[in-house]
């Protein structure tokens, strides 16, 4: 049942699938187990896992297929892998995006580190891969044709940006159009992060996916209190952190309007981690009932929708939280503070609605921490003072 607040904020963002944001708000404040994502308490001798969405440096994340693929064959964290990068790479100054027409070729590059790496035995004779794959964006879909949604092509011919007149004709298509071109070309198309700003909810399109991505490790962390430590590495006094830290919350909405969705119209479910940095690589994954070693294998699978997204618990038994918040701090904080320096200076009038709001949301944190006190719990914490 929708809170009547959803009706307001479906007027307002529908098209961000911000729609149910207050229903989930109100749901943390009564402390629902239904908002934490599925962490198993142990897994089978013959669990398979694979992280079906990771980034490297040559698109906006950190790291090579090689410096990656070797800290998971140490730690035996997952037994695949996606290496999915962006469309694009980051420029000089680390924002400005250049089309990276070559994506596809590169993800091939990846299985053939794997190989050697196999020969060398860094990783095991059953880790996988598929080539072929990369992070596209399409401008809409049929019912928000505005909201652009991104979602993974894997399977891919090298030659299939080329052979459909570019990056620069591709990102005029809708996510239907897109998706029917990763289908014509043998492709698995998975709809990745379908609410995280965006409104992937398009019936057509969530009937056409072969699999949604049910968690994304990347995103969720950012819910854990632990993370706000990254604003020590800064050595002065940071403007309206406080403020900051009570949307902390909203990340957890994405994986759960994901889970409601799946829940009203089931699909094929993946997890994975979106990693960024190499120390989350395998944090969120997929888990399958038994190993596979090909991509029509994988596909079966889906199919028979035989794949659940999780929290990775061999990712977790070994996480250091120092590594973690200092990869934070390297890859979003900085921005993040930068971005509080300048609201602070150069966009104050938007600094009473961000208090509002913030207080808004501090009364949730309330009430589920009474909530939780009271079943005689403690709430994994940081002090406000950060």
């Amino acid at each position: 049942m929708k809170n009547p607040l959803d009706f307001l904020l479906g007027m307002l963002f529908k098209r961000y699938g911000m729609d149910m944001l207050a229903g989930y708000f109100s749901r943390l404040s009564k402390n629902d187990p239904s908002l934490k994502p599925w962490l198993p308490p142990r897994l089978a001798g013959d669990a398979f896992l694979i992280d079906c969405h990771c980034h490297t440096s040559l698109s906006d994340g950190e790291g090579t297929f090689e410096s990656i693929l070797r800290r998971l064959g140490t730690r035996n964290v997952v037994d695949g892998i996606l290496f999915s990068d962006h469309v694009w790479s980051l420029g000089r100054d680390n924002k400005t995006r250049i089309p990276n027409e070559k994506v596809l070729h590169q993800s091939y590059d990846a299985l053939e580190v794997i190989e050697r790496l196999k020969q060398k035995h860094v990783l095991p004779e059953q880790f996988i891969s598929f080539p072929g794959t990369a992070e596209f964006v399409s401008k809409g879909t049929e019912r928000f044709p505005k909201s652009a949604v991104e979602l993974i092509g894997m399977g891919l011919p090298r030659s299939f940006i080329a052979d459909h007149g570019g990056l620069s004709k591709l990102k005029t298509l809708i996510a239907e159009e897109l998706m029917t071109l990763i289908h014509d070309d043998g492709g698995v198309a998975i709809l990745v992060h379908p609410f995280y700003l965006q409104n992937s909810s398009s019936p057509r399109l969530w009937r056409m996916a072969d699999a949604v991505e049910a968690f994304n490790q990347t995103t969720n962390v950012f819910v854990e209190p632990v993370t706000r430590n990254f604003v020590k590495k800064f050595s002065g006094e940071v403007p309206l952190v406080q403020d900051a830290f009570r949307f902390q919350a909203l990340y957890g909405y994405f994986a759960w309007r994901a889970r409601v969705e799946l829940d009203r119209h089931p699909r094929p479910e993946v997890g994975a981690s979106d990693a960024h940095v190499e120390c989350f690589a395998g944090a969120g994954c997929t888990l399958l009932k038994e190993p596979i070693s090909n991509l029509e294998e994988f596909r079966a699978a889906l199919r028979r929708q035989e794949t659940r997204a999780i929290v990775n618990p061999r990712w977790e038994a070994q996480a250091e939280i120092e590594p973690i918040i200092d990869a934070i701090w390297h890859h979003w904080g900085k921005d993040i503070v930068r971005t509080l320096f300048v609201l602070n200076r150069e966009r104050r009038g938007v600094i009473p609605l961000i208090k509002i709001a913030s207080n808004i949301l501090k009364s949730f944190k309330d009430k589920a921490f009474t909530n939780n006190a009271r079943e005689g719990h403690a709430l994994q914490d940081v002090d406000e003072s950060g």
